[in-house]
């Protein structure tokens, strides 16, 4: 398996930084690593969503819902034969108004030594460059309203 990961501090307490990572209908408007992100299912983030991601330099792909835990972390996966893909985006408090945003991307399967050979350093920019904006995003703490998932 090949993981790549991201760790940003931010100066915001976790339902704050929850609030921009929770709402993946929105991250096109906020994440130039993604042009759009289509509800399938339901439009909360909850488990079994899904959602068609459309990513630049990337193929489209369904991401499935697996695990959501509000102000915590939510986890999807998606695949195609040969090769899966998993994301897990988790927050954790580091004091009452810091937090730690921990983002992952992992490929498994027959193909992942491609993929992670073909689409590695271009995994680890895009996750970068979403932790970044995440940390940008909570920190000016925008009125926003959006983002909690629904507990199965």
């Amino acid at each position: 398996m090949r993981t790549y990961r991201v760790t940003q501090r931010i100066s915001a307490p976790p339902d704050v930084v929850w609030k921009f990572v929770s709402d993946v209908l929105a991250w096109p408007e906020w994440l130039p690593t993604f042009d759009s992100v289509i509800a399938l299912t339901d439009q909360e983030l909850q488990v079994g969503s899904r959602y068609r991601v459309l990513q630049p330099k990337l193929r489209p792909a369904v991401w499935a819902v697996t695990s959501c835990r509000r102000n915590e972390s939510f986890a999807w996966q998606s695949s195609s034969p040969g090769l899966a893909m998993r994301a897990v985006h988790a927050l954790r408090p580091t004091s009452p108004d810091t937090s730690e945003l921990s983002l992952e991307f992992s490929f498994s399967g027959a193909l992942s030594l491609p993929a992670g050979l073909l689409a590695g350093k271009l995994t680890q920019r895009y996750i970068s460059i979403e932790a970044g904006t995440f940390k940008r995003l909570a920190e000016d703490r925008r009125d926003f309203q959006h983002g909690p998932c629904r507990v199965a």
